[in-house]
């Protein structure tokens, strides 16, 4: 299943894309898939966005592509409109600002370390112009076992959620025949703020 999870602080958008490997235990109804993508995002938007996201911030929907077999015609989609708005209240630079996680997995491509940046991230409190507060680190931290706590085992009528995975396509440049599966057991928030210029120093206008 490939959640695409979008939020706005308008004029900015920002999307997470998320990948979970699911089995399906009897015959699969279209409000199972319809189940699982909202209790697999809002696991996200609850568990690890929400707290330190801007108040300016709200999640927009949720947008889900399900397929038992790859490649396969039979494709369910859903799509589900989401407002949760962020709760973090501070002035922080939220524009070019994001959280940033960085999964185990055994990804070979990336050093085992997929990673996602949170949007319009802000923290309210920083330990200076380019690190998050150790409270807020510490929290995060304990937020990425919660979620992975949620998501693996999940069951919505005859679909389980097994694992919230890294996926990958391509193999050095070439699409692969088969999609390649990588399960994430862990992860840990980043202590340095995350930049659409991939820089720190940079939390404050």
């Amino acid at each position: 299943m490939r959640l695409a999870v979008d939020f706005e602080s308008p004029p900015c958008v920002g999307t997470n894309v998320l990948h979970f490997q699911c089995h399906e235990t009897g015959g699969l109804g279209s409000s199972d898939v319809l189940n699982m993508a909202t209790a697999l995002g809002g696991y996200w938007i609850n568990d690890l966005w929400k707290t330190y996201a801007s108040h300016d911030a709200t999640s927009l929907e949720i947008n889900s592509t399900y397929a038992l077999i790859e490649g396969q015609p039979n494709v369910k989609r859903v799509r589900i409109v989401d407002a949760v708005a962020g709760l973090a209240t501070s002035d922080t630079e939220w524009g070019q600002v994001s959280g940033l996680i960085n999964w185990d997995s055994g990804d070979p491509r990336r050093g085992g370390k997929p990673r996602n940046y949170l949007p319009f991230f802000k923290g309210d409190g920083n330990s200076d112009s380019g690190n998050w507060a150790s409270a807020i680190v510490t929290a995060m931290n304990t937020a990425c076992g919660t979620f992975l706590g949620h998501v693996q085992g999940h069951t919505a009528g005859s679909l389980v959620c097994d694992n919230f995975v890294d996926y990958s396509t391509v193999l050095h440049g070439a699409y692969r025949l088969n999609g390649a599966v990588f399960p994430i057991p862990s992860g840990s928030f980043n202590p340095h703020a995350g930049t659409q210029r991939r820089r720190v120093g940079r939390l404050f206008g």
